[in-house]
Formats: structure tokens, C-alpha cells, sequence
């Protein structure tokens, strides 16, 4: 295994050891007291640029996305020189080692992860209708598939080792559309990867109005496409419904949550859902509230309902204000696919960062890659100083007890307390 966290007496003993650490994780010293102060909570790195794993000058490790397969995290992470200014002496904010390809994985719950795996090096799509941000990750019938812009590459063994799975793909008329975060999978259709149109933008591509599935029945090979107009009552602002992050239910019940609104724009989270997993589904805009990226979603084994963690780059919203944060919400699953609600249950925050985005080159969040593992809800955020022109970044795993009932009255009674 690669890196370990790092030795020390009691919980987050690396925010008191580890230099590099504690310089990215942009936590207070009363921030790790919340995760020290509690048997429902903990946070740790599990993977920072440190020099054996910094590739050209590419030391903003971000955009994570993780599944498990029986008792092995996976996660996809995106190497870069920086998130979106230029790296001081470069034209640009990437190279050639640059990209959105790194596997680590964890066999004890994020304790320690294995050495990062680079999956271009099994070779690379010529062409794809594939746009990018991050890649898309799934788990299926004990395989793991990440399907990137440059292709899709499969584990049978948990990680230890990756096939990439077709060379030159039929991907017919599939028009241009972007890579999301997750793949669901039924046997109908295959691999799926909900997502949306994509057109040229100004600095920044842009996304279109529609809701598409992108998908593959025989795993690769060919492709075919399905998309729906999304309804004029959800809000167009550029970058309007999208990076969506899909929960297939075990009874094929499917829920798309996802960010809504361009970045430096304040607005409400969308929803998408379908009873059957498939088109049509119905559209609504949530109660929650954020300057917005990608969220994560789960289904709590224990509450028995969905529960979703979100981004607030300005630190405003339901919750303690000032400094970025991931707040946690949920719903009943029958209030979304039986009455058609949109209106979620704040839980609490899980963390808050020094600063806000941008703020002293603040830089990260994006909690999109959730994991059940154990009894404990995984959720792992990036964060560094990568918002200005020479920073860098690292990834976190922050985690609790699935008992959220228990998580929100500690959670609201320590922010009351120091509020």
C-alpha cells in the first residue's frame, strides 16, 4: 500500500503531524476539534501531492470519484498544475501529464491507499463525443468501470488491475455531451451515463437543455443515446442542470441530483426522477440552497433515506456562515417518487473550510464521491490553495455514522456552542 496517514496519538493526529496536510485541508484548529470531539465523526487526507506522486509540476490533486466493490474503495482523481489560473512560468493550467486518470484504492476504509495508477498508459480513444470535467465511475457485478473522455477501462479484481476495455468503439450518431460523475447499469440498456448536451461557450463549454443517457448494452462497443427537453421552469444560466449525480435505487427507481447554475451564481439544486429508471422523468428545483458544484448521493441503510451532501462555495445557506462547507440534507424516498416533493430535511454541516472560494486562494469542495462502507458514510472533497496561480491541492475523506439523527443534534449543538 502507498501512503498511510500519518502516526500519532488519538484521532486526526496528521493535522497535528503532517506539514502538508494541514496546509491544504483549509480546516481550524476548531474544526478538527469537531471531528477529535466525536466517535460519529472523523477526517483524514488520502491522497496530497507529495513529491514521489507529483508528475511535471501537476500538484492539484481534485475532482474524486469513488465506488466500492465488496469492501475495497476505488476512487478516480484528476491530476493538474493547477484548477483554473495559470501556473506561474506556463501558458496554460495543464500539460501533457495533465488529466483526469489517476486510480487509487483503499482496502482498510481510507487508512491507506494504494499507489495511483495511471490509466492512459493502457492506451487512449482517438475521438470521442466525450466531453470532460471529471470521469464517470461505476460498479457493477463486481467490476469496476470508469468511463473517461479517452475510454473505458475496467478492474475484475478490485483495482489491483485495469483492462481497457475497447480500442475503437462504434459511437454512431451520439451527439457531443459531458462526462458526469457516476455509471448506473440495468440489463437492458447496460452501462449508462446520465448527462447532458454540450455546446461551445465562451471561456467554458456549456450545457444544454436536455437530459441525455449515453449508454452501451453490450459494455463498450457500440453506443447509442436517448435524451429530454428539460422543463422551461428550471432556470437557464450557462451552465443550467448539470454534472448530475445519479442514485439507481434497488428497484430501479432513479434519482438525478444535481448542480444547477453556473459557478459565481447563487441558486437552488435540481432534481430529476423516474419510478422506472428510464425516460420520462419528472424536473423540479429543490429547497437547497448553494453557490454550486457537483453534489453526492446516497441511500442511508439506516434512516432508510436518501441523503445528499452539497457544496456552499460562499459559506451562506441553511447552517454556520462564513468559510466553504458541505452541508448534508435528506428526503424519503416516497416523497420523491410517489408524492413528487423536492423539499429536503437539513441535516447539518459535515465541514466548514477557512475560507471561502477564492479567499486566500481557497480552493476545492466538490463532494460528489460518497461511499457506504462499514456502517459509515464516506464523503471525499478536495481542498488547497489551487485558486490562485501557483498553488496546489489535495484530496480528504471526511466521515460519519450513518445514524444522522444522531450526526445533526451533535453537529447543530457544536456550532451553537462556538457561534
Amino acid at each position: 500500500m502507498g501512503q498511510a496517514e500519518t502516526p500519532g496519538k488519538g484521532k486526526c493526529a496528521w493535522y497535528d503531524g503532517d506539514a502538508l496536510a494541514r496546509e491544504l485541508c483549509q480546516l481550524t484548529p476548531q474544526e478538527i476539534a469537531k471531528f477529535r470531539s466525536s466517535p460519529l465523526l472523523d477526517a483524514r487526507p488520502a491522497v496530497l501531492p507529495r513529491p514521489e506522486l507529483v508528475i511535471d509540476d501537476n500538484d492539484t490533486f481534485c475532482w474524486p470519484a469513488a465506488v466500492t466493490v465488496n469492501k475495497t474503495i476505488v476512487m478516480l482523481y484528476n491530476r493538474r498544475l493547477c484548477h483554473f489560473a495559470r501556473k506561474a512560468g506556463s501558458v496554460a493550467n495543464w500539460n501533457a501529464s495533465s488529466g483526469t486518470r489517476m486510480v487509487v484504492c483503499s482496502r482498510d476504509g481510507g487508512a491507506t491507499w494504494s499507489k495511483p495508477f495511471d490509466l492512459w498508459s493502457l492506451g487512449r480513444w482517438k475521438a470521442s463525443p466525450l466531453g470532460m470535467w471529471g470521469g464517470a465511475i461505476g460498479s457493477h457485478e463486481g467490476k469496476v468501470h470508469i468511463l473517461l473522455r479517452e475510454g473505458l477501462y475496467v478492474s475484475a479484481d478490485e483495482g489491483r488491475t485495469w483492462t481497457f476495455a475497447v480500442a475503437e468503439p462504434d459511437f454512431g450518431d451520439v451527439p457531443p455531451s459531458r462526462v458526469a460523475s457516476f455509471l448506473c447499469f440495468d440489463k437492458a440498456r447496460g452501462l449508462i451515463l446520465w448527462t447532458t448536451e454540450q455546446f461551445a461557450g465562451d471561456r467554458l463549454p456549456h450545457y444544454g437543455r436536455k437530459l441525455r443517457a449515453v449508454y452501451s448494452p453490450d459494455f463498450a462497443r457500440t453506443w447509442k443515446w436517448r435524451d429530454q427537453p428539460i422543463p422551461d421552469d428550471i432556470p437557464t444560466d450557462k451552465m443550467s442542470f448539470c454534472e448530475l449525480t445519479p442514485l439507481r435505487l434497488d428497484d430501479g427507481r432513479t434519482i438525478l441530483f444535481n448542480r444547477n447554475r453556473r459557478n459565481g451564481t447563487l441558486g437552488m439544486f435540481a432534481q430529476a426522477w423516474s419510478a422506472t429508471g428510464w425516460f420520462p422523468f419528472r424536473f423540479a428545483l429543490t429547497n437547497v440552497y448553494g453557490w454550486t458544484d457537483t453534489p453526492g448521493i446516497i441511500h442511508n441503510p439506516v434512516t432508510k433515506r436518501i441523503e445528499v451532501s452539497v457544496s456552499h462555495r460562499k459559506g451562506k445557506g441553511d447552517g454556520p456562515q462564513g468559510g466553504m462547507k458541505v452541508n448534508l440534507y435528506s428526503i424519503d424516498p416516497d416523497d420523491v417518487f410517489v408524492r413528487n416533493a423536492a423539499a429536503w430535511r437539513y441535516e447539518g454541516t459535515l465541514v466548514r473550510y477557512k475560507h471561502v472560494f477564492g479567499e486566500n486562494n481557497c480552493d476545492g469542495i466538490n463532494p460528489m464521491s460518497n461511499v457506504v462502507l462499514d456502517g459509515r458514510h464516506h464523503v471525499f472533497c478536495w481542498a488547497g490553495n489551487a485558486a490562485g496561480a501557483d498553488g496546489k491541492a489535495g484530496i480528504f475523506q471526511y466521515t460519519r455514522s450513518l445514524d444522522t439523527p444522531a450526526v445533526r443534534e451533535y453537529l447543530t449543538g457544536f456550532y451553537k456552542r462556538r457561534e
